[in-house]
């Protein structure tokens, strides 16, 4: 899997989960709570992986990041809509 965030970024990133899920999280403009909630766990499970106390699961984070990455690019459809609605 591409990470999310070398993409965003347009180069390699070599930060730990914690880091990336972090970024991520503040990119799509998400609470802990709201980042959680999207993610379908507990808040205190979110606050830990970012912490980095605790670090879920190879595919637990893939796909946690893809969610929080989905988010960003709903995100940005829904500028990308506004945007055009007022030139128009």
């Amino acid at each position: 899997m591409t990470n999310p965030i070398d993409e965003i970024l347009g180069k390699p990133v070599t930060q730990p989960f914690a880091g990336q899920l972090k970024t991520l999280r503040l990119i799509a403009n998400l609470t802990q709570m709201e980042a959680a909630i999207i993610c379908h766990v507990n808040i205190s499970t979110w606050q830990k992986w970012e912490r980095g106390t605790h670090t879920p699961i190879q595919p637990t984070r893939e796909n946690v990041l893809k969610k929080l990455e989905s988010v960003r690019r709903e995100q940005q459809k829904q500028l990308q809509v506004i945007k055009e609605q007022k030139h128009e």
